[in-house]
C-alpha cells in the first residue's frame, strides 16, 4: 500500500516540471515582445530627437538669412550670389547633419512673368530660400526642409543679367523632374548645384549675361548622365548640347533632352536560329553627342569592341537610348557575313533601335561563310527594297526545290530546315506582286550574294 502511494507522488512531480518548462516559454515570449516593443520605441524616440535637432538647424540657417540685407541674400558661386554656403555639414550632440541652402529669384506670376502675357520686365521680383537639412542614410524621411521669401526694400528694381530657363525632356516631350543640375561659368563666377521642379524645369532669373560658358551637368538615377560641351572649336565636332548662353534683359531657355537608361541582351545566331558563340563585333551608337565637322555624321556616346559568350550571349547593361550599330570585327568578320539584326531598324539591316527606359532582347543573324549558301536581295528599279517577293531556288540533281519570302530589307537566305545546298549551279526565279518575274541561274560556291533588280509591270 505504501509502495502505490510513493508511485502516486512520484508521477504528480513529474508534471510539476512540464508545468515549468510551459512557463518558462511563456515567460520568454513575453520578455523578447517586451524587448521588440522597447527597441522599437527607443529608435522612434531617437529618430525623433534628430528630426527635432535638424529643424533646429534649419531654423537657425534661415534666421540668418533674415539677418543679410536684401541684396546680399544668395549662396556662393549662386545666381543669386552671397557668403552663404550652399552645401555643409554640421555636428550637434554627436549626430553628424548635412545642411542644403538653395536661394532663387522667384518670378511671381501676379505681375506677369517675363516672356509671358503680360510680360514682366523685372522678373526678379523676390527670393525664396530654401533649406534642406538630412540626416543619417539622407533617405526621404531622414529630412526635414524650411522655406522662406524675401522681398526687397521698396520698389522692385532690375538685378541686371537676364533669365535662364532650363528645360529638361524627355524623348516624348514630358518634363523630367527633380534632377540634379550642375551650373558652372568661370567668367561670371557661377558654381551652382540644384534640381529641377516636378515639371522638369529650373528658371534664374538675374542670371550675369555670358555667351555660350554655362556649362550645365545633369544626372538622375536610373537617367543618362549628360554634359553639355562648348560650340566648336571648342569641341573637336558640333556638339547637340552646347553650354548655355544669357543675353542681358532676355529670356534664354536651354531645353535638353534626358531618357531613362536602356538594357541590350544581344544573341549571335545563324539564320537557322542555332546559336553562335565566341563572336567578337563592334556596338556603336545611343545618344548622339554631335556630328563630325567634315562628314556631318553623327557621334555616339557608345563605341565599344564586344565578344558574344559560349552560348552567343552579350548583355549591355544602362546605356542611352537611340540607334545602334552592329559591325563583325576581327576573325568573325572574317569568317562570318551579317545578315541582319532581328528585330532591326526598318531601313539598315546591320541596326536597330533602342527605346527609353526598355530592356530589348535582339539577335544578330550572321552567315557562315564556309557553308554552301545563298544569300538573294531584291530591289526594284529605283533601289529599293522588295518585300515577300516570292524567291525559288531549284537544283534537280540534288533534288533542292525551295520557296521562300523576301524579309522587309528584300533579302532571303538558303537553305532553310528542310534541306541542305551543295556548291553548284541552281536555277532561280524571282516573283513580286507588281513587278514583272526574273529568272536566272546562280553558282553557289560557299556563301555566295546576289542581287536582282524587279522592273515595275
Amino acid at each position: 500500500m505504501l509502495d502505490n502511494k510513493n508511485k502516486k507522488s512520484k508521477i504528480k512531480k513529474g508534471f510539476t516540471l512540464i508545468e515549468a518548462l510551459a512557463l518558462l516559454f511563456i515567460f520568454s515570449v513575453v520578455v523578447v515582445t517586451f524587448y521588440s516593443v522597447f527597441t522599437l520605441g527607443m529608435s522612434h524616440i531617437i529618430e525623433s530627437k534628430k528630426r527635432l535637432g535638424a529643424v533646429s538647424i534649419a531654423n537657425q540657417k534661415i534666421e540668418i538669412i533674415r539677418n543679410l540685407a536684401y541684396d546680399n541674400i544668395g549662396i556662393e558661386d549662386g545666381i543669386p550670389d552671397g557668403p552663404i554656403d550652399s552645401d555643409e555639414y554640421e555636428t550637434v550632440d554627436k549626430i553628424t547633419y548635412h545642411v542644403l541652402t538653395d536661394i532663387k529669384y522667384y518670378d511671381d506670376p501676379f505681375d506677369g512673368t517675363q516672356g509671358g502675357s503680360p510680360n514682366d520686365d523685372i522678373p526678379n521680383d523676390y527670393k525664396v530660400a530654401r533649406v534642406t537639412v538630412k540626416w543619417g542614410q539622407e533617405l526621404t524621411r531622414q529630412e526635414v526642409f524650411l522655406a522662406s521669401t524675401f522681398v526687397p526694400p521698396g520698389r522692385e528694381t532690375n538685378a541686371g543679367g537676364g533669365t535662364l530657363a532650363i528645360n529638361i525632356i524627355n524623348s516624348s516631350g514630358g518634363g523630367v523632374p527633380s534632377v540634379d543640375i550642375s551650373l558652372t561659368n568661370g567668367e561670371v563666377g557661377v558654381d551652382l548645384d540644384t534640381v529641377t521642379d516636378s515639371e522638369g524645369n529650373l528658371l534664374l532669373p538675374g542670371a550675369p549675361a555670358s555667351m555660350n560658358k554655362y556649362e550645365i551637368g545633369l544626372s538622375k538615377n536610373g537617367y543618362e548622365t549628360i554634359v553639355t560641351m562648348p560650340p566648336y572649336p571648342g569641341t573637336a565636332y558640333n556638339p547637340t548640347d552646347e553650354h548655355a548662353s544669357v543675353i542681358e534683359g532676355l529670356l534664354n531657355v536651354k531645353a535638353i533632352i534626358m531618357d531613362p537608361l536602356s538594357d541590350i541582351n544581344i544573341t549571335t545566331i545563324d539564320p537557322l536560329d542555332i546559336a553562335i558563340g565566341d563572336v567578337s563585333f563592334s556596338l556603336i551608337g545611343g545618344r548622339t553627342l554631335g556630328t563630325d565637322i567634315d562628314t556631318g555624321d553623327p557621334i555616339y556616346n557608345y563605341d565599344e569592341d564586344l565578344t558574344s559568350d559560349s552560348g552567343g550571349a552579350e548583355n549591355v547593361d544602362d546605356v542611352s537610348p537611340g540607334t545602334y550599330q552592329f559591325t563583325l570585327t576581327g576573325n568573325s568578320e572574317t569568317d562570318y557575313k551579317l545578315f541582319k539584326m532581328d528585330p532591326g531598324d526598318d531601313l539598315e539591316n546591320s541596326k536597330f533601335i533602342l527605346d527609353p527606359g526598355s530592356s530589348l532582347d535582339i539577335n544578330a543573324v550572321i552567315a557562315d561563310k564556309s557553308i554552301p549558301s545563298l544569300i538573294v536581295t531584291v530591289k526594284d528599279d529605283a533601289g529599293g527594297s522588295v518585300e515577300e517577293a516570292s524567291v525559288s531556288l531549284v537544283n534537280t540533281t540534288h533534288g533542292y526545290d525551295v520557296t521562300l519570302e523576301t524579309d522587309k530589307y528584300g533579302t532571303v537566305y538558303f537553305p532553310d530546315n528542310t534541306a541542305n545546298l551543295e556548291n553548284d549551279d541552281y536555277d532561280i526565279s524571282i516573283s513580286a506582286t507588281g513587278f514583272s518575274d526574273e529568272n536566272g541561274t546562280v553558282t553557289i560556291n560557299d556563301l555566295t550574294e546576289e542581287e536582282f533588280v524587279l522592273n515595275p509591270i
